[in-house]
């Protein structure tokens, strides 16, 4: 298209593969055109004859709908554009490599004057010229060496284009692509669905028939914050509670203000610009990938509740009825899955939704087995038992009071309790009782990076409070629980 101002010709295109717009030019721009596409994103590819931006946007969509009256669709693949520029850059490490011969070529003829050992004799007339031949062979050579430098370099860059655009249309990258877009498109949709709830909130408080009350409302909402987020706009200057609380704006002021302001925002053809265009890309690069398969399973809650959560629903809940299945949210549905609050579909149509919306439900994880862990029996040991153990444990602290610099141990004794009250003070990482794990010598299991200090045998109840702090801990018996003998070779118990 010709612009009016300029007379030069533009053209337009867009590339779904690397998400960029593309403005192509037959002559060089003003400079007030050149910053105007510079402010907007746009850089210069001069080998391609063209302006490209990094990023599809609406504002940069308008700008190359001005210049060029449409936008179509690019001719060259991704991969096209990344051989022709390799082929360029292995053009240019031909020439730097050409280059090098010559350098080289260049050196070896001057140095051939000093080929047979001739030194440069000082304060003869051949002097300045010897000297003149000796920089520029060394000239010469510097640029003989950075040449082949450039090659290297060059080289290394056509190769990394050609890597980059391989890497690009690979399935597990054009996976992580659609997540991305995914996660894009919650985040607009979020933005509505906060919009939908403020409207709601606010259209309860104007029909609040109580004044009073209503003023309140107004007071809690306009500065306050709800789960999706503020339930006023935030302005710049003074805040709406501000405003209210300084009598600069009633009550119904401020309600109309944020109706409008929400209303506004649902109704953005600016988000609705973006979702569609979202929307797009996913359709693109889910084409690239294949077609999706249909879901052959059984619908469930789940698996409906994730596929609309996906796609932006807010809290959505599905519920099965006679004909199929109903999914209803708080908040508008996206507008590519429904227009309102609930959907109702019988099975195939539900499927049939999933798979146009390029949605797969994912493959359950396998359940962790415990079957390899080894667990120890948790025992209630009897009274002598308990007794012995505690005599033992009693008997080693006293055996290593030497290494301590505090005053005596205090022996610990024996207590007994319900289940109940052992249960209520055994939650928390500073509860006073806990279960520790004993081998086979009546020893407590300690564990760090080594690993276990040994192999238990059971679990025993136990408390560390009371006592001075190296006294052993006190061995629990429950009374309301059976006893049972403790699988500890008493004979190895020193």
């Amino acid at each position: 298209m010709l612009d009016q101002n300029n007379s030069i010709l533009f053209s337009a295109t867009f590339s779904a593969e690397d998400n960029k717009l593309r403005l192509y030019v037959d002559e060089r721009l003003d400079r007030d055109l050149f910053l105007r596409l510079k402010e907007a994103g746009f850089r210069s590819a001069p080998k391609q004859g063209c302006f490209f931006c990094p990023k599809w946007t609406p504002a940069r969509e308008d700008l190359c709908l001005e210049l060029a009256g449409e936008i179509t669709a690019e001719n060259t693949t991704l991969v096209e554009r990344a051989e022709a520029k390799a082929a360029r850059l292995d053009d240019l490490a031909q020439r730097r490599g050409d280059e090098a011969n010559a350098f080289h070529r260049t050196a070896n003829q001057i140095s051939e004057r000093f080929a047979m050992g001739q030194p440069i004799l000082v304060g003869h007339h051949s002097e300045r010229k010897a000297r003149r031949d000796q920089a520029r062979m060394h000239s010469a050579m510097d640029n003989s060496v950075k040449s082949l430098a450039a090659v290297d370099y060059w080289n290394w860059k056509a190769e990394g284009v050609e890597r980059h655009a391989n890497r690009k249309s690979k399935p597990a990258v054009r996976a992580r692509r659609i997540k991305t877009l995914l996660a894009e498109l919650r985040d607009r949709q979020r933005g509505i669905n906060h919009a939908n709830i403020c409207i709601a909130l606010w259209s309860d408080v104007n029909s609040e028939t109580d004044s009073e009350r209503q003023k309140k409302l107004v007071e809690s909402y306009s500065g306050g914050v709800i789960n999706t987020g503020h339930a006023a706009p935030l302005l710049s200057g003074d805040s709406l509670w501000s405003q209210f609380s300084d009598g600069k704006l009633s009550a119904q002021e401020i309600i109309d203000f944020c109706l409008t302001h929400f209303k506004k925002q649902v109704n953005s053809r600016h988000t609705g610009r973006w979702i569609s265009h979202i929307l797009n890309r996913l359709a693109f690069e889910r084409a690239e990938l294949g077609q999706v398969s249909r879901f052959g399973g059984e619908l469930s809650p789940v698996i409906l509740q994730a596929f609309t959560r996906e796609h932006g629903a807010h809290k959505p809940k599905a519920t099965k009825d006679s004909d199929g299945w109903t999914v209803e949210s708080s908040s508008p549905l996206p507008l590519h899955i429904a227009d309102g609050k609930t959907l109702s579909l019988n099975n195939n149509q539900w499927l049939d939704l999933m798979q146009a919306c390029g949605y797969e439900v994912p493959t359950p994880k396998p359940r962790r087995k415990l079957t390899d862990k080894k667990t120890v029996p948790l025992i209630n040991p009897t009274k002598e038992e308990a007794a012995r153990l505690q005599e033992k444990w009693n008997s080693d602290a006293q055996e290593k009071k030497g290494h301590t610099t505090l005053g005596g141990i205090i022996p610990s004794e024996i207590r007994t309790m319900k289940q109940v009250v052992f249960s209520q003070n055994s939650k928390g990482s500073y509860s006073p009782y806990n279960t520790i794990e004993l081998d086979i010598k009546g020893n407590k299991v300690s564990y760090s990076w080594r690993g276990a200090t040994a192999e238990p045998v059971c679990r025993i109840r136990t408390s560390e409070s009371g006592g001075s702090l190296y006294s052993p801990p006190s061995i629990i018996l429950i009374d309301d629980k059976p006893s049972k003998a403790l699988p500890i070779e008493w004979v190895e118990v020193s």
